[in-house]
């Protein structure tokens, strides 16, 4: 009998990348915290009908029952109810494809002037090129890609942060990443925005 689920893996994956949008930075950075602490504890599997919807919630991303039922249902059916944090980062997000981490790459080295890994907030202020026009290229109907930046910034410069690192400006561009099917928009959104 052919398995039916009431929210298909690509709307689940969607509705909880939306979640974390609406989160602002803080859901965006938690979702990079997410990233490292997985590639550092690889080994780590949780249960997803408690352990997991508890870590999300931490960050203020909140899980409705059936989003509950139908996330164990398409990432654990084959393991007892239990994801790993790796697999579940690769459902909600998964890596940048070859073309889309270059030209992610290149913007970061191009802007990283004296090559320390960290983008200066007060040089990406005064880039130019990152403009709002990049964002039409992108329908995200909770926030765009620039306002998403934009609460990047600000949050580094509420913690008195002056510089950026390399990682969490890739998950950044992880998380948008799904939300563009083309990889030439994907690439036309990154030059425009970086002036590359």
């Amino acid at each position: 009998m052919e398995q039916r689920f009431f929210i298909t893996p690509d709307d689940l994956s969607r509705r909880l990348r939306k979640k974390i949008e609406r989160r602002g930075l803080v859901g965006l950075r938690g979702f990079g915290t997410l990233l490292r602490q997985s590639e550092e504890n690889g080994s780590q599997i949780f249960d997803l009908n408690s352990e997991l919807p508890k870590i999300l919630s931490d960050f203020g991303v909140f899980m409705n029952h059936t989003e509950v039922v139908e996330m164990k249902r398409i990432l654990g059916s084959d393991t007892d109810g239990q994801v790993t944090l790796l697999d579940f980062v690769e459902f909600l997000a998964p890596e940048l494809n070859e073309t889309r981490k270059n030209i992610v790459e290149k913007a970061f080295t191009l802007k990283d002037t004296n090559s320390n890994g960290l983008l200066s907030i007060e040089e990406i202020r005064n880039i130019s090129h990152y403009q709002s026009s990049a964002v039409t290229l992108l329908a995200v109907k909770q926030m765009s890609p620039e306002a998403l930046f934009q609460n990047l910034i600000q949050v580094y410069e509420k913690e008195q942060t002056a510089s950026i690192p390399k990682e969490e400006f890739l998950d950044y561009y992880r998380l948008i990443s799904p939300e563009i099917a083309n990889d030439f928009e994907f690439v036309t959104m990154v030059k425009t925005s970086w002036g590359i």
